[in-house]
């Protein structure tokens, strides 16, 4: 069994995507690695210890992301070689050193380990490039202390968007986030409610274009009831509600706020249709759970939504939208509202349901990266 080291951005917590994806990637390779979690996440260190996992603290480094985090390089390496000494015995039994969500230990540990000839994989989640890596010499520095070590990118679309900026690295591989299947969920299909069961789920703020479902709801051209839940929060909510209550809707559109919700099954499983209308995203793992519930999304189509959607070659394709477009996302409604007996029926939500099973179950991506080390 291989002994592979797990490390994680030091001084960034976090409780979105990473989360789900090393969490997930956890619970599949326990039974097939010998893992130890060394790093300072609060998280990621419970879930070690929730699966009865081996969990060491360590200093923080400095993410490169800003001027004033540059000049701290030099002594975020020094401290580095701090943490290789003390978790020497951990780091030189290792086979594999794989780091999770950014790249803050390239300029900690990392260059160390290189030293030391580890194998080290990166598992790149984020689909924001900063800015500091193009129009300064850190990206070269850092695609040079890297080298060949490969790099996971959860979607293609991921990938092309760091290629854009020349930061794709010299050995980018694909792993597409995956989701579990709950076999024991019976999929039934919708009767034929009145009521239409919109869902919105993500941070309230203004990538996720909130703002853009709300308008465009306000145009819909139909007297059927409508009802939006809205399941998030953030710092843009005030603003949303403000919205609403400027445009006066009509009695048959009503919202519902939930706040942050823990059951998400249950979510997915009344709702007609999921929107999300982002401006940015990575590999969407809410997408993936919502049509693992059968549940058809309506998205805008940004590069991840389309990489996502090419799998279908039914009407759920259709669900898509130009980027801020609010007339065009009113128009996808209306399609939708038209033919809401097709997209709430059972041979639809099974489609969807089979579309997860053959491409993003998370047994397939664990098997992937599991052969990926295998290979190092």
């Amino acid at each position: 069994m291989k002994k592979i080291i797990l490390n994680a951005s030091p001084l960034l917590e976090t409780t979105g995507g990473a989360i789900q994806v090393f969490e997930s990637f956890i619970k599949n390779q326990k039974e097939y690695l010998d893992l130890i979690f060394i790093g300072k996440f609060e998280y990621l260190s419970k879930i070690m210890v929730d699966e009865n996992l081996k969990s060491k603290s360590n200093f923080g480094g400095f993410e490169p992301v800003s001027i004033k985090s540059i000049v701290l390089i030099p002594f975020s390496i020094v401290i580095g070689l701090y943490s290789l000494i003390i978790n020497f015995q951990s780091y030189y039994r290792s086979d594999v050193v794989i780091q999770f969500t950014s790249f803050s230990e390239v300029f900690f540990v990392y260059p160390w380990l290189k030293i030391l000839g580890k194998k080290i994989i990166l598992y790149n989640h984020s689909n924001r490039v900063p800015k500091i890596f193009t129009f300064t010499p850190i990206g070269f520095i850092l695609k040079l202390i890297i080298g060949k070590s490969p790099v996971v990118f959860v979607s293609n679309s991921q990938k092309e968007f760091w290629n854009q900026s020349n930061m794709a690295f010299k050995n980018p591989i694909v792993i597409h986030n995956c989701v579990p299947i709950n076999d024991s969920i019976q999929i039934l299909e919708s009767k034929n409610d009145v009521l239409i069961k919109i869902g919105f789920v993500g941070r309230i703020h203004n990538e996720k274009r909130l703002n853009i479902l709300i308008q465009a709801l306000h145009k819909v051209n139909n007297n059927r009831s409508i009802r939006l839940s809205i399941a998030g929060i953030g710092d843009e909510a005030e603003n949303i509600k403000k919205l609403i209550n400027s445009l006066e809707f009509n009695q048959n559109i009503e919202f519902e706020w939930l706040g942050q919700i823990q059951n998400m099954g249950e979510f997915y499983s009344t709702k007609d249709l999921l929107v999300f209308p982002s401006s940015r995203e990575g590999f969407s793992m809410v997408m993936l759970e919502a049509w693992s519930y059968g549940l058809p999304v309506l998205t805008s189509d940004i590069p991840s939504f389309r990489e996502i959607k090419e799998y279908c070659n039914f009407n759920e394709k259709k669900l898509i939208f130009k980027l801020d477009d609010i007339n065009d996302l009113k128009l996808k409604l209306d399609f939708f509202i038209e033919n809401i007996i097709e997209f709430r029926s059972l041979n639809h939500k099974l489609e969807l349901r089979r579309i997860i099973n053959a491409n993003f179950e998370e047994k397939i991506g664990a098997s992937k990266f599991r052969n990926l080390i295998n290979l190092q």
